[in-house]
């Protein structure tokens, strides 16, 4: 999923930690001890005493709390393992603390503290798996005649245009507290360089200044700034595909990309474009909750809010055990293996075999990513992620799609899988959306893709500040950006588009709490996209001349 900055091996997560997921008692005392306390109970109970397990110093000892009305708070607790630099040895002591239900945690159970899940620190990325990639596309040019435009999105249901209809209604005046914000989590914008792209551009492109102009203030909490630093010097990147093809282009445009869309949709929704992936599109857990806390803790319980999240963690949820146990498919060429667990070799048959163990294990490595999701709907947020983009080569080949990726998969999100400009026509990129059809995915308009070149085909179309566009590789020369617009597709787009939809129809119905958005919203669609199982919003685009 992501590679290494020397550029070997792709990365899962991150070697050399791991996370425990708790319930917590609501003593404040007791948050400020579960760190030491699980700590404790870990190396007692699967070590030979302090420092067996774990480093002596360690970089996160705070917990990341959520709350949530009539539930437990929700606690994350990170741990740099003895080993920083082995994925084995993670495997092993993750695998350990699973062991006879998590017995390892009785200890620290009995001083208030319940354990849930322990996983690795996994990685996330812009819905880019290690075979086919996302975007599913790399960006590419859009020709335009001369003149300053913008581009816009409507449903071509135009019952589903609440945009239109709030307008209509208000004369264009509705108040912006009557509009839910969207935020988007994504990579960080180069702002010095939109900036400017945006004042170069504006005989071109009115959208991107005024889009510049809505977002206001994006200055960042100085923890957010090291954060984002410290992952940017890091450099992780996406893996190469099987074939060679390069992922390691900037990303940074990404965010705007994304806001720009909602924006289009859901015009008077405030956008707040929060950063939790590097400019190559690789980010990990801890971020992603440390901006999810800040702000939760900074909104009413009941405040409405939609959050846009392009991306997706963990492994392929169909390749996950395959992964987690270090054992080759026979019938899958296109799987790049992993490591085993350290002293626990495993073959096919084994997997055969213990069937039972390997669902509670898949299960306690996502436990608590999944319990987060349901947090947030309790909140009153709506989240809206990505399916992934991995299934153009099973497509090709003839194979089932794969399935939504995490966090799309979960009931609590309203998951998004991407179809061309024909609403009943699955995009080729996309995994499915809900194979179990109980109303918390649909599919739209992502983009088609020509896959010979990595480039879309009849793509979506928004802000784009790069001064070039990639190409494979570095393989073909690249091309100028001449006003500030790009194609691109993937779920990443399509998600996106939904957002935006989400947001005008929450406005429309602001009497509505999250989770009853999401039980409505998905009956709104009125086409079907079969490769995807998924019901599907028919969107149609269009160019708006705008006086200079």
């Amino acid at each position: 999923m992501a590679q290494n900055s020397v550029g070997h091996e792709p990365w899962h997560y991150r070697p050399g930690e791991m996370v425990v997921a708790v319930e917590l008692g609501e003593d404040e005392a007791t948050h400020a001890r579960a760190h030491g306390a699980v700590r404790q109970a870990l190396e007692g109970t699967l070590g030979r005493g302090a420092g067996s397990v774990f480093r002596d110093q360690q970089r996160h000892p705070t917990p990341i709390v959520f709350r949530a009305r009539g539930r437990p708070p929700l606690g994350f607790l990170f741990y740099d393992l003895a080993e920083p630099d082995s994925h084995d040895y993670t495997k092993q002591a993750i695998h350990d603390s699973h062991a006879n239900d998590l017995a390892a945690f009785d200890s620290a159970g009995r001083g208030g503290i319940t354990p849930i899940g322990v996983m690795p620190h996994w990685l996330g990325s812009l819905q880019q798996g290690f075979d086919d990639g996302s975007p599913a596309t790399l960006p590419g040019p859009v020709d335009v005649e001369p003149g300053r435009w913008t581009r816009n999105y409507a449903p071509t249901d135009e019952s589903l245009d609440f945009r239109r209809q709030l307008a209509q209604q208000s004369g264009g005046s509705q108040p912006e507290a009557a509009w839910p914000p969207v935020l988007v989590l994504d990579t960080e914008p180069d702002w010095s360089r939109v900036r400017q792209q945006a004042d170069h551009y504006r005989d071109r492109n009115a959208q991107l200044p005024e889009l510049l102009n809505f977002l206001g203030n994006t200055d960042l909490e100085d923890w957010h700034v090291q954060a984002l630093a410290e992952r940017n010097r890091e450099a992780l990147k996406l893996a190469p595909t099987p074939d060679g093809r390069s992922r390691d282009y900037d990303m940074s445009d990404h965010s705007m990309f994304i806001a720009g869309l909602i924006h289009d949709l859901s015009p008077r929704s405030p956008v707040w474009i929060r950063p939790v992936l590097n400019r190559f599109g690789v980010g990990d857990f801890h971020l992603l909750l440390q901006v999810l806390e800040s702000v939760l803790r900074n909104k009413a319980t009941d405040d409405p809010l939609v959050i846009n999240m392009s991306f997706g963690y963990l492994p392929k949820w169909e390749q996950l055990p395959w992964l987690w146990y270090g054992v080759q498919p026979a019938n899958d060429p296109d799987f790049v293996s992993d490591v085993p667990i350290r002293g626990e070799a495993r073959d096919v048959g084994w997997m055969n075999r213990n069937r039972p163990e390997i669902e509670r294990t898949r299960r306690l490595l996502h436990t608590g990513i999944e319990r987060l999701a349901e947090y947030l709907l309790l909140n009153n947020c709506l989240g809206v992620a990505a399916v992934g983009n991995d299934s153009l080569h099973r497509v090709q080949t003839g194979r089932p799609r794969f399935g939504p990726r995490v966090p799309a998969r979960y009931g609590t999100i309203l998951g998004v899988a991407a179809t061309t400009s024909d609403p009943d026509a699955a995009a080729e990129y996309s995994n499915l959306g809900d194979t179990l059809e109980v109303g918390d995915h649909i599919a739209t308009f992502g983009g088609g893709i020509n896959a010979t070149e990595d480039l879309p085909r009849d793509g979506v179309i928004g802000v784009y500040t790069a001064s070039t566009f990639p190409r494979p590789g570095g393989s073909a020369a690249e091309q100028s950006n001449t006003n500030g617009w790009a194609a691109w597709s993937g779920t990443s787009f399509a998600t996106a588009i939904a957002s935006g939809l989400v947001g005008a129809f929450w406005s429309a119905n602001r009497d509505l709490r999250a989770d009853e958005v999401l039980a409505q919203f998905h009956t709104l669609a009125r086409h079907y996209a079969p490769a995807v199982a998924t019901p599907s919003i028919g969107m149609r685009g269009t160019w708006e001349a705008v006086a200079t």
